[in-house]
């Protein structure tokens, strides 16, 4: 029987997770895209491998164990998993299309939003990977300051180098 969130006197059963584990292996480097949620972040035989659904702030893995998710989708499902406003608008955007080849109106409506609600955000760039582009903040001056903002940012680690603005 699948584990509930209580306290189990057992560890999970996670038998579907480690054959779907035993399949990735040499197939998938690190049995993941995102290094973060892999497997081999967590404890071994203890921890899930592979969530299946989510539903407010619990998952559930492949196995049917039950979990509250502290990691929270690696941060940004800030309103938990399937909130019905957020799925009701991706459903709605998904009937218009997605991905398109040029700027939607939604990249200014949310740019606009950001600025007016984040302290000090001039400009806003949106990456697909979360990486900031190459890792590094960089400042976007408003198009409306006389001034040009010469300040450069260092990005530490093995070969660092500055970046310009």
């Amino acid at each position: 029987m699948p584990n509930g969130v209580q306290f189990n006197l057992s560890y999970p059963d996670i038998t579907q997770s480690n054959r779907l584990y035993a399949r990735a292996t040499g197939l998938i480097p690190a049995y993941t895209q995102t290094l973060a949620k892999g497997p081999t972040q967590y404890v071994q035989g203890v921890a899930p491998k592979y969530l299946l659904r989510g539903l407010g702030s619990h998952v559930w893995d492949v196995d049917g164990n039950e979990y509250i998710d502290y990691n929270v989708g690696i941060g940004p499902i800030s309103l938990g998993y399937a909130y019905e406003p957020v799925n009701a608008a991706i459903r709605a955007q998904l009937n218009d299309g997605i991905t398109f080849s040029l700027v939607h109106p939604l990249e200014v409506e949310v740019a606009e939003l950001i600025r007016a609600h984040v302290p000090n955000a001039e400009a806003v760039r949106y990456c697909g990977d979360g990486t900031a582009g190459d890792g590094a903040l960089r400042p976007y001056p408003h198009p409306d300051q006389q001034r040009r903002h010469q300040r450069k940012i260092r990005v530490p680690g093995p070969g660092s180098r500055t970046l310009p603005p």
